[in-house]
Formats: structure tokens, sequence, C-alpha cells
């Protein structure tokens, strides 16, 4: 992953566009545990819920708005729909470079209550990831 926003930063500064976007920015290496657990065990109720994402392309066929560019893609500002109510995360540069990474998507969900047009409580967030399985539905919070 490195490599590739390397190559990215690198493109960035070449074409004189460092001024346009947002600093580098790097995860942190992921942490493992001295002696991890061997396994899950499903039975005991801890785990309420998975999230299969896979790094196909996007499958929007079940989100019946009319909300699509002329290549299929959710139009938006922002992660912010032209449709009341609906909310895009997870997409390449949603609002940052690093928005279709784990360690990026909650900046932007961080953002979205602030924009004004959104309370995060009474509308519903889609996940729509480049990477986001078929049949998602919409999440109340």
């Amino acid at each position: 992953m490195n490599r590739l926003l390397n190559a990215i930063d690198e493109r960035v500064t070449a074409n004189e566009l460092d001024d346009q976007v947002g600093a580098p920015h790097r995860c942190a290496p992921t942490g493992v545990a001295a002696s991890p657990p061997p396994g899950i065990d499903f039975t005991r109720g801890e785990i309420r819920a998975v999230v299969w994402a896979t790094n196909f392309r996007p499958d929007h066929s079940w989100l019946q708005v009319p909300v699509f560019d002329s290549k299929s893609r959710i139009r938006h500002d922002g992660g912010i729909v032209d449709a009341p109510g609906l909310y895009v995360m997870g997409l390449h540069f949603t609002r940052r470079r690093k928005s279709s990474l784990i360690g990026g998507v909650g900046d932007d969900a961080r953002e979205l209550p602030s924009s004004g047009s959104v309370s995060h409580r009474e509308n519903s967030l889609v996940p729509a990831s480049a990477r986001a399985c078929r049949n998602v539905g919409y999440s109340k919070i």
C-alpha cells in the first residue's frame, strides 16, 4: 500500500498539485498481539455484525434512486448525495485521499453532521464503498 501511496504522492508533486491536496497520510502499521487468540467463538453472542468487503467493482443495482452519472457512479459532493437522506462513505477521494481506506472513512463520517444539511440521527448512511459487497442495505443511526 505504501508503494502505491508513494507513487501517487510523486505524481502529485511532479504535476505541481501539492497545494491542491492534503498532506500525505500513512496509516500506522496494524498491531498484532504477541499471543493472539487462536480463533473466535461465534456461539457466545459477542459478534453482532459482520461486514464482508471485497475488492470488486461496486454493484449498486439494489439502489433504485436516480443519483447515478453516465458511468453508473453515485453523484455526490463530499459524500452528500442529491437525494434527501442519502449519503455515501468509503468511495475514492470522497473528501480526502484516504477516504476509501478503513483509516479514512471515520474522518469523513465525522464531517457529515457538520455539513449543515445533515442530521446524522435523522438520516440514513449508505455504505457505498468501492469495495462494497452486494445487497448492502440502509443503516439507520
